[in-house]
């Protein structure tokens, strides 16, 4: 193992030398306002970034499972990051005349000519790291969210679309489950607001024929996580954004290329056994009627139904029809028939109160709340 400590040696040495370097560099700056162009100091904080990068992508295999998140600590990789973004937040103001005038955005041009979004994928493409990947997430969303389009050029769009990819299958996701969900509705968001130029870019090419149609990969990631309980409700939010796009490939992909249908009734069987669960399991559920016994816990079976909803009323006709055939032949007629004509009187007043409760509902219990980090 003498190899991985002259490593570590010298990869701290080199952080400690870039450090000083950028202190260096960050003291002149701060000699006055008009010392160094908006640009000029991205230029050196993406400058800074890209060696950390460069020097991780040349390691020998052996040497890439190095705990990257100790060497992005010691190389302020975190603050570089939020530096950068905090520059070009400052610009956001002036989206509109960046998209007349593209000198009235040094740093948004910066970032595109230099290729920045490409350095967040390659590093992002460094495993055996947690804290580095979710940093560089949260980086990428909040590029995502500037004024100015920057999934508008084609190119940005196409390597967002393999960091989706990459994130969706990598060994490290469910460390970071929260912040990928974040990253995949903030993406559903950005095709829904611009789905003509898009929807092409996230749609796969190897489902082609005019038969078959294309398999819509972002809807299938985010159905993927749809029942998670980290990032569920991001998931749900996305999927509402895509299917609510007009375009009749996309009914075409929910319908006949996805599980959505699927998954959406298994959310409610999922939740209504979840609600009874405190009464099947609790040392109250007795059989005679009024003895004392804990009551069931709607909130969870509200809220999948809430979705159900919601997906019925923004997507395509097809959609909505299919969903609730399912839902009547899968739900209605085998699990909630089931629990009707097997279960105790316990039982059946608790499932009559829950059912009770969709025709006269809680505003409370109904409220599908937005997730803590949405727009």
């Amino acid at each position: 193992m003498s190899w991985l400590k002259a490593y570590a040696n010298k990869a701290f040495n080199s952080a400690d030398a870039a450090i000083k370097a950028a202190a260096t560099a960050a003291a002149a700056t701060a000699v006055g306002p008009d010392s160094k162009s908006t640009r000029a100091v991205l230029k050196d904080h993406v400058t800074y970034i890209r060696s950390f990068a460069d020097a991780a992508s040349a390691k020998e295999p052996r040497e890439r499972n190095t705990d990257w998140d100790k060497l992005a600590l010691a190389y302020r990789l975190p603050e570089e990051l939020d530096a950068m973004m905090q520059l070009l937040e400052a610009e956001n103001a002036s989206a509109h005349a960046i998209r007349e005038d593209p000198l009235q955005g040094p740093c948004t041009m910066f970032f595109l000519e230099d290729n920045v979004m490409e350095l967040m994928y390659q590093l992002m493409s460094l495993d055996h790291s947690v804290a580095l990947q979710k940093c560089v997430i949260k980086t990428v969303i909040r590029a995502l969210r500037l004024r100015y389009e920057l999934l508008d050029n084609g190119s940005v769009a196409r390597v967002v679309m393999q960091m989706a990819e990459r994130l969706e299958y990598s060994p490290m996701r469910p460390h970071f489950a929260l912040t990928h969900c974040e990253f995949l509705y903030a993406l559903c968001d950005k095709v829904q607001r611009n789905p003509g130029a898009l929807l092409p870019v996230f749609m796969s090419k190897n489902v082609s024929t005019a038969t078959l149609g294309h398999e819509f990969l972002l809807l299938n990631w985010s159905i993927q996580h749809i029942q998670d309980s980290a990032g569920g409700e991001y998931a749900q939010r996305g999927i509402l954004s895509l299917v609510g796009i007009s375009d009749g490939r996309v009914a075409e992909a929910a319908v006949a290329h996805s599980s959505l249908i699927e998954r959406t009734v298994r959310v409610v069987d999922h939740a209504f056994h979840k609600a009874l669960e405190s009464m099947d399991g609790g040392a109250g559920a007795m059989d005679e009627v009024g003895a004392r016994r804990r009551r069931p816990e709607p909130a969870p079976f509200y809220a999948a139904i809430k979705f159900v909803d919601a997906l019925v009323r923004v997507a395509d006709g097809r959609v909505g029809a299919t969903v609730l055939e399912v839902l009547d032949a899968q739900f209605m007629r085998q699990t909630l028939r089931k629990r009707l004509q097997v279960g105790s009187e316990v039982q059946h007043v608790g499932v009559m109160e829950m059912v009770r409760g969709l025709l006269e509902p809680d505003p409370a219990l109904m409220r599908l709340s937005p997730p803590r980090h949405a727009r």
